[in-house]
């Protein structure tokens, strides 16, 4: 009775999937993405303003679960910059950097919660910046692990060995290191140290990690670098400006190289996590027409976030000198593109697959 009841249920679910995939199919893929979201209850995140007037300073941070918004955080007095949040792979967590004024200090630490606004703690301190603008809209370059006991860092830990150089204001945004907090102790410990300048990075996605656990993938100097974190051995797996992992493993979405003389952003292309990297072309940016005068940036750009499912792929895309850019959706099972309408996305997706 009991393996009947089973074959039952899985019958009835295996329905229901092929029923909702059809169904599916007959919407644009913004409409296809949205009902996910909705559905199955994934989470996104995002720093915005509580305030109304022409200057919007970021003051807040907002959680939207599914078809639910909900305000988490909102800036104390002694608050100067709130960073992006970042979900957690399940849904669960909401990691953000933030810089406060105490007395006549300055502090910025990686701040942890609950998605749904409890449990607010500071897991690690960092350098504060050298420069500090209240209510400016500024990046948090972390990465949750997928259990979620470590996040990954790319900037510069309070007494860490690269904090203790010297740095001119100018540089408040340089990274010098590449960084694993205990999400538990809050003890960081850096794995990479970037010894010079480069044209480009690190950058550090909000997808870097590989569901193991075990290895990381990044950009630096227009090269993407997947890092085993255990042997500390790295692998340079393609060229190219930015880099996301997949859910499954299996693929690195990357943004290859901009042609700045068009002014023209790289192709999107799928790199094969295991060797030899077999590529191939996940979303071609359109190529302009021969012109003399100097044009905007266009197409799309940015990290290519992956849906918990990795059937969508969220990214922007310029599009206009007065409309700037907007939030576009890429269906890998069907090939469309669409703008991203009915529902918003902060920079990271987490939530369960069904």
């Amino acid at each position: 009775m009991i393996r009947l009841a089973i074959s039952v249920i899985a019958i009835v679910l295996g329905v229901h999937a092929a029923l909702w995939g059809e169904a599916m199919t007959d919407k644009s893929a913004s409409q296809r993405f949205c009902q996910a979201f909705r559905d199955r209850g994934w989470v996104t995140a995002f720093a915005t303003s509580t305030r109304r007037g022409s200057v919007a300073l970021i003051d807040s941070i907002t959680v939207q679960r599914g078809a639910e918004a909900r305000g988490i955080y909102k800036a104390g007095p002694d608050d100067i910059e709130i960073g992006e949040p970042v979900v957690s792979p399940d849904g669960s967590q909401i990691a953000f950097i933030k810089t406060s004024r105490m007395g006549d200090q300055i502090y910025t630490r990686v701040m942890q919660m609950s998605s749904t606004g409890s449990a607010l703690r500071a897991v690690s301190e960092l350098r504060a910046p050298a420069g500090a603008i209240r209510g400016i809209a500024v990046p948090s370059p972390l990465a949750w692990s997928g259990d979620m006991k470590t996040i990954a860092y790319v900037g510069e830990i309070k007494n860490s060995v690269s904090a203790n150089r010297p740095r001119q204001a100018r540089d408040r945004f340089a990274v010098h290191n590449l960084a694993l907090i205990d999400v538990d102790s809050g003890q960081a410990k850096e794995i990479r140290i970037f010894e010079r300048r480069a044209s480009a990075g690190p950058f550090l996605p909000t997808q870097a990690w590989d569901p193991t656990g075990r290895r990381l993938v990044y950009a630096y100097d227009g090269q993407i670098f997947v890092l085993d974190i255990t042997t500390r051995s790295e692998e340079r797996i393609a060229r190219g400006e930015v880099a996301t992992w997949s859910p499954d493993g299996d693929l690195i979405a990357v943004r290859e190289h901009d042609d700045s003389a068009s002014g023209m952003e790289g192709d999107y292309v799928t790199v094969a996590a295991s060797a030899p990297h077999e590529r191939a072309l996940l979303l071609a940016n359109p190529r302009p027409r021969l012109s003399l005068r100097p044009t905007m940036r266009r197409g799309f750009f940015g990290e290519a976030n992956w849906s918990p499912d990795g059937r969508f792929i969220i990214v922007r895309r310029y599009r206009t000198f007065r409309e700037g850019s907007s939030w576009h959706v890429f269906d890998r099972t069907t090939g469309d593109v669409d703008t991203l309408s009915g529902c918003s996305v902060g920079t990271s997706i987490g939530g369960k697959v069904w």
